[in-house]
């Protein structure tokens, strides 16, 4: 997942004519291009719910780029909390997304969880903690990325232990990957993304990549991240 912030807008413009199946269709188009595609190689009876589980997260990773200050962006994140408790008690807002997850409820079981962590993980990132270490990148990435992968195995109640496995490693190497993606543009916010221990280990400060200095010592702290989703990749090969 590589959702892309630019150029971005709060509801497409024609939403009023679209059912909200479309919409979010349209939404996952516009700012998850990648994983847009790998949802219409799903099942037909798959597609759907995929692609609402997509939207929302989608709408939850848009808040901070949405919402220049912290107080705006924490309402925000509020409204999606709220409403998510309202989908799951069958009275939700009339709103797209949220009105395709409800219909979607009807017929799948899927855990309000891991919805929820998706969005306490963004939204506590979102209060400019940086990564203090490796670690704290990779639980950010089994939060926001795996849970994914785990509703996704719910929408097809896929109950087996050894799968579950493969979606945690699947999600870390493909969050780490997209954090990684993301450090030029978070970079010109002056938001840090590389864990701060392997900025430390490499000699690299913070205030370098700010400036987008290219040197040595950044091509290996990158690469030591990479080589990190490199480990969880591999754990997923059959």
């Amino acid at each position: 997942k590589n959702i892309n912030l630019k150029n971005s807008s709060r509801f497409v413009s024609t939403a009023k004519k679209q059912s909200p199946t479309q919409y979010c269709l349209q939404l996952v188009r516009k700012h998850d291009y990648e994983n847009y595609l790998c949802s219409l190689l799903l099942p037909k009876d798959f597609q759907a719910p995929a692609i609402a589980i997509r939207a929302f997260n989608v709408e939850i990773a848009l808040v901070q780029e949405h919402s220049r200050e912290l107080a705006i962006s924490n309402m925000r994140y509020t409204f999606w909390n709220d409403t998510l408790a309202k989908i799951f008690d069958k009275n939700p807002p009339e709103a797209p997304v949220p009105l395709e997850l409800s219909r979607i409820l009807k017929t799948r079981k899927l855990s309000k969880r891991y919805f929820q962590r998706l969005l306490d993980a963004r939204w506590k990132h979102s209060q400019g903690s940086s990564f203090l270490d490796l670690a704290a990148m990779e639980q950010y990435s089994e939060n926001t990325v795996s849970s994914i992968y785990y509703l996704l195995l719910e929408v097809k109640d896929v109950k087996d232990v050894n799968v579950d496995h493969m979606a945690s490693h699947l999600g870390k190497a493909q969050g780490i990957i997209n954090l990684l993606r993301s450090v030029p543009y978070h970079a010109q916010r002056r938001n840090l993304i590389l864990p701060q221990d392997v900025l430390m280990q490499n000699n690299v400060s913070s205030e370098s990549v700010f400036r987008g200095v290219a040197s040595k010592e950044l091509n290996e702290a990158i690469f030591e991240v990479a080589s990190r989703a490199n480990q969880h990749l591999d754990k997923v090969k059959f």
